[in-house]
């Protein structure tokens, strides 16, 4: 689970999003978007490379608000190996995704905060830390290749 959005940074963005969901249809063209604040990638060269959205449709965060309110309650019965990541500094989806993805999972193997990242921490200045915990993670779970009683799916 990789910059897991369980609750928003600006919690008032999902709260108009519930709101205006119901009057979305009588809208103004400019009303139905939220404006972004900027990039959410730390390293310089990958901004440049992967630009981001100015503006997000106020439809996709009521949408994703009410994914959220769907999905938390279910995290106890999620019973899959887990291993979740997030970049501290991320200003999508706050730090604090981390600790109700540890409360909420029963099988969660690791959790690692990145420090130095923000929110697209696959391509962030931490991508590397990302693909070796990735990897360890999937060969604790599947088994190391050598291993004669690991698992085949």
């Amino acid at each position: 689970m990789l910059a897991t959005a369980l609750q928003l940074a600006r919690p008032w963005r999902a709260r108009i999003a519930e709101l205006a969901r119901r009057l979305y249809p009588s809208f103004p063209e400019s009303w139905r978007f939220v404006t972004k604040d900027g990039s959410d990638i730390a390293d310089r060269e990958a901004r440049r490379i992967h630009p981001g959205y100015r503006r997000v449709p106020l439809r996709c965060v009521a949408e994703l608000v009410a994914l959220q309110r769907e999905v938390r309650p279910l995290l106890p019965a999620i019973v899959q190996p887990a291993l979740a990541m997030h970049g501290q500094l991320d200003h999508t989806a706050p730090a604090a995704n981390l600790a109700l993805l540890r409360q909420g999972l029963t099988n969660l193997h690791a959790a690692v905060a990145l420090p130095a990242s923000c929110h697209v921490i696959t391509v962030d200045v931490e991508k590397e830390r990302v693909a070796e915990e990735v990897l360890r993670f999937l060969g604790t779970v599947m088994g190391a290749p050598d291993d004669p009683g690991r698992r085949r799916e």
